[in-house]
């Protein structure tokens, strides 16, 4: 299921996505060398709509994700689609391992991910 329509991977989309797929040996990961979106993340289009690749990389090793999980990277590389290092969980996961891993510190401004973070925290 990606955004909400049930997809067969048919051989052909399969290999189109496998094709924007650069590995790199330093970390294992899975480089999306295609299509992004302004906030980093590989899109992929997929009958017509653009989905998330790491989401579609998740779909067609690991199968379906329910509703309300993210795919989230354990590598921290969001163009990463290497399914080995994806894995669900929920929005609250998410920001606690991006607080965990110390990514929310550094930036000037905030960001979208520093306002959920601020959320969580103070919620």
């Amino acid at each position: 299921m990606i955004l909400g329509l049930t997809v067969m991977f048919d051989e052909g989309t399969i290999s189109r996505f496998l094709d924007k797929i650069e590995i790199d040996e330093n970390t294992g990961c899975w480089n999306w060398i295609a299509s992004s979106m302004n906030k980093g993340y590989g899109q992929f289009n997929i009958n017509g709509a653009m989905v998330l690749a790491h989401r579609v990389s998740f779909e067609i090793h690991k199968g379906y994700i329910p509703e309300g999980l993210y795919v989230l990277h354990s590598c921290d590389n969001r163009l990463c689609v290497n399914p080995d290092h994806l894995w669900l969980g929920t929005q609250k996961e998410n920001i606690t391992d991006m607080v965990g891993k110390g990514r929310h510190i550094g930036d000037r401004k905030l960001t979208e991910d520093d306002v959920e973070v601020i959320r969580y925290l103070f919620d």
